[in-house]
C-alpha cells in the first residue's frame, strides 16, 4: 500500500464518529503495522541515498509518516479510555 493510501485511509478513520467501534480500532492497529514497516523502509533508503534530491524526498516522505503515527497513536489511545 502507498503512503497516499494509508494516510487516506487513516485520515477517514480519523473523521469517524464511532472512536469505539473495535473494527475501527483492529484497522488501525493494522495501518498503524503498515505505517512501521513503511517507516523502517524510509529510513533504510534515506540513508542510503546518494543524492540531496533523493535524501529530501524520502525525508519529506518520512515526516509524513511519523506524523502520522503520532495521530495514530492519539486516536488508538483514545480508544482504548
Amino acid at each position: 500500500m502507498k503512503l497516499k493510501e494509508i494516510v487516506a485511509v487513516l485520515q477517514d478513520l480519523f473523521d469517524s464518529n464511532e472512536s469505539q467501534d473495535p473494527k475501527r480500532k483492529a484497522a488501525l492497529e493494522e495501518l498503524m503495522a503498515k505505517l512501521k514497516k513503511k517507516e523502517t523502509k524510509l529510513r533504510r533508503k534515506l540513508n542510503n541515498a546518494d543524492s540531496a534530491e533523493d535524501k529530501a524526498k524520502y525525508a519529506r516522505k518520512l515526516k509524513i509518516v511519523v506524523a502520522q503515527q503520532e495521530k495514530g497513536k492519539e486516536a488508538l489511545g483514545a480508544m482504548t479510555t
